[in-house]
């Protein structure tokens, strides 16, 4: 298994928390068992320390909370009581959101509202309309596609990154060769 190290100076930098004044978005990516909980919940705890409102909350639990919501017709009541107040909100488990047209409502309601998000597409046109959507990250099982993709993102410069789904480590090579923007072990990815 490959070693993942995080950087003391990254991890001191972190905790200033000076990325929340700057309203900046902290993703902390690895494989499972690497301590990105930990180092979101540790952040956590020192921003309550320093009287900053603070929520921790799965991203499953998140999405569930905000299509309740939405059923409910009570969405902004929400936004406004449990989301908005914090000036910290911690995401954790972060995976992906499957792209399809049952959830586009919902994908466009958490894009729409400054949640950043990876959403898996399985054709150009639905990456062209993930890009519009305004997705973080376009996730991609086939290296075909992903390439594809990619030559289309950098010609119409998308500010999305697409990553291509891999098996093994030793393909990441092949997706620098190709230009890819970034890869992810399939058996890395929470569902």
């Amino acid at each position: 298994m490959q070693n993942f190290r995080v950087r003391l100076t990254l991890i001191n930098e972190l905790v200033t928390l000076r990325f929340i004044d700057e309203a900046k978005n902290i993703l902390l990516l690895g494989p499972s068992g690497v301590g990105k909980t930990h180092i979101a919940i540790s952040l956590g705890y020192k921003a309550t320390t320093e009287r900053i409102k603070t929520k921790f909350i799965t991203t499953s639990d998140l999405l569930l909370q905000l299509e309740n919501a939405d059923t409910a017709n009570k969405l902004n009541d929400y936004l406004k009581r449990a989301i908005y107040p914090n000036k910290l909100l911690i995401i954790d488990e972060f995976g992906y959101i499957k792209f399809n047209e049952k959830n586009i409502e919902l994908i466009h309601f958490v894009l729409s509202n400054g949640i950043e998000v990876a959403l898996e597409i399985s054709s150009i046109e639905e990456a062209v309309l993930a890009e519009n959507l305004g997705a973080k990250f376009l996730i991609i099982e086939n290296q075909k596609l992903a390439n594809k993709v990619q030559r289309i993102a950098e010609h119409y410069l998308f500010d999305s990154k697409i990553l291509v789904l891999i098996n093994n480590p030793h393909e990441i090579e092949e997706i620098a060769k190709l230009r890819i923007d970034g890869a992810i072990l399939k058996n890395h990815i929470v569902h």
